[in-house]
């Protein structure tokens, strides 16, 4: 977890990001609440590996912080954690249930303007169906 002085340094380099992030998912990111309940979730489940609970950790912190969509985090912890599909989805409940039911507005708020400010107009990307062909003046004649 980040000490104030670090989430100090960090909003004077990133102030643009800070600005856009609600403060209700910058201090449940930066809670020592937070950490103890992903902690608890997996030794509840029989997560003991240290690397594990870390990496929980690190993910649902990515979501509070805008960097994963909720919708991605199950298969984030089957993919990146390495957690069986029903361990997965057991904590990704547990989390959602006791950590990001108490932002979900917040988070609803942030992935609807990323999802927002991510949308590509396919229009400019429009091959011109008609295509010349032009001979190869750099070519030399094989003999």
């Amino acid at each position: 977890m980040l000490n104030s002085f670090e989430l100090q340094k960090f909003k004077e380099q990133f102030p643009s990001f800070f600005e856009k992030l609600p403060t209700d998912l910058l201090e449940l990111a930066t809670s020592e609440e937070t950490i103890a309940h992903v902690s608890d979730i997996c030794i509840g489940d029989g997560i003991k590996e240290e690397e594990q609970v870390e990496r929980i950790a690190y993910y649902t912190n990515f979501v509070l912080l805008g960097q994963l969509p909720p919708s991605l985090f199950l298969e984030t912890l089957k993919d990146f954690v390495g957690l069986p599909e029903k361990t997965a989805k057991i904590i990704s409940e547990k989390i959602n249930e006791v950590i990001f039911s108490k932002v979900k507005k917040s988070l609803d708020d942030v992935y609807e303007q990323t999802l927002e400010t991510t949308k590509i107009d396919v229009s400019s990307f429009k091959k011109d169906t008609k295509e010349t062909i032009k001979d190869d003046t750099y070519r030399e004649p094989i003999e």
